[in-house]
């Protein structure tokens, strides 16, 4: 087959040589996929507590082998080719890895709810993923937060709205008695 090559030659006009030196291209393409792999595998995301997925679509239709796992904290050996199945459920049976390659084959990504176990625990709970495919290279990225520990952060920015309207209406107070103080 005929495989493309970066090739840099030079002429040394007082030996009468020519040398140089050449790459194919998927090589160079596979060191940045290991590459790039690798950084996501170690990128963590609010607080420790989230992390990337990354997998190979091979069957955009799905089934038992539809992808390869290549970015997740749960792989035991990162040169391991871990094949994965979209006909998985979680524990309501419903089939959250074939409704991603719905929404990659219909628009290029999406979100999908479901129950997983939580992060260092057996606890199962309610999950929401965003993903997009990379069309290219057919990885799909995604990534995860689990709802309970969204709620969460949403009680907290209530609470701080909450805290900035009250300091608003204190501050708004004073500056009503100064002016009624100098008429």
């Amino acid at each position: 087959g005929r495989h493309k090559k970066i090739a840099f030659v030079k002429f040394f006009e007082s030996f009468n040589w020519i040398i140089g030196t050449g790459e194919y291209l998927e090589d160079v393409e596979d060191d940045i996929k290991r590459e790039l792999a690798l950084e996501l595998s170690q990128y963590r995301i609010d607080k420790n507590t989230s992390y990337f997925n990354v997998f190979e679509v091979h069957e955009f239709q799905g089934g038992d082998d539809f992808a390869s796992l290549i970015v997740n904290p749960n792989l035991k050996n990162d040169k391991q080719i871990q094949k994965i199945s979209s006909n998985v459920k979680d524990i309501d049976g419903f089939l959250y890895r074939q409704e991603v390659l719905n929404q990659i084959n219909d628009k290029g990504d999406g979100f999908v709810t479901y129950k997983f176990k939580k992060i260092n625990s057996d606890v199962v709970g309610p999950k929401i993923s965003y993903f997009k495919l990379m069309k290219h290279w057919n990885w799909v990225i995604s990534t995860a937060k689990e709802l309970d520990s969204l709620e969460l952060t949403v009680e907290e920015s209530e609470q701080k709205i909450q805290e900035k309207v009250f300091e608003n209406i204190r501050y708004a107070s004073l500056l009503f008695i100064i002016v009624f103080v100098l008429l």
